[in-house]
């Protein structure tokens, strides 16, 4: 399974996949964290990001390859890097309208990344060659970028989460658990191999042990 690699000041930490946000109370301080940084009405890069990954259940590594192609017709299309399997699932109306207010507002094409890097030609390198020029079709953000901007926001916010690049897709699947209860289907959204593995990967086996334990007495 995919896992990220955390920073410190002190260099690498050990791989974490984090946990979902519990607290709906949270997930909106975090929308407003960086809806707060559009200016003018505009929308910010990283609060379109946070709602693709919010109301899907792609992963980190799936969204930033999202090109305007690939969401025609309100439909998101792909094939999952890491499975190289075809997906496809329609979106519901918010994600809909932020993805073409987004797109109107970047003034982006088909074939242009929609989360593009802001990379640019910075001279020349050492051998003598120009470094290459990164634009919206051949260089989406990375996510070791995200990840530094949502950990920066949890700080700033003081916000009680573990953050991970696998943050917002558990916490999508945990909050559609706790209003379905239909594990088949998040197994499915999710490709996992089992039920097991799904209710480990969004917390709820921990949950149960916590409230268990905290009750249970002898």
């Amino acid at each position: 399974m995919e896992k990220d690699i955390e920073l410190t000041s002190k260099g690498i930490k050990k791989a974490s996949e984090g946990e979902p946000i519990r607290n709906i109370d949270d997930v909106e301080k975090l929308k407003n964290h960086f809806r707060e940084k559009g200016k003018d009405g505009k929308l910010h890069k990283y609060y379109v990001f946070l709602i693709v990954g919010l109301n899907t259940a792609l992963r980190v590594s799936d969204i930033v390859a999202l090109k305007v192609q690939d969401i025609k017709d309100g439909v998101i299309r792909i094939k999952e890097k890491k499975t190289r399997k075809a997906k496809q699932f329609k979106m519901n109306d918010y994600l809909k309208e932020t993805l073409e207010k987004w797109i109107k507002q970047e003034n982006l094409q088909d074939d242009e990344y929609i989360f593009y890097s802001n990379m640019t030609k910075s001279g020349a390198r050492s051998d003598g060659r120009e470094n290459k020029t990164f634009d919206r079709k051949t260089q989406h953000i990375d996510k070791s970028v995200l990840y530094k901007a949502f950990s920066k926001a949890v700080k700033e916010r003081n916000l009680p989460i573990h953050y991970s690049n696998h943050c917002l897709r558990k916490t999508f699947a945990y909050h559609l658990y706790l209003k379905t209860k239909d594990l088949g289907l998040l197994q499915t959204l999710l490709n996992h191999s089992s039920t097991a593995v799904t209710l480990r990967y969004i917390g709820i086996t921990q949950d149960v042990i916590n409230d268990t334990m905290s009750e249970f007495m002898l």
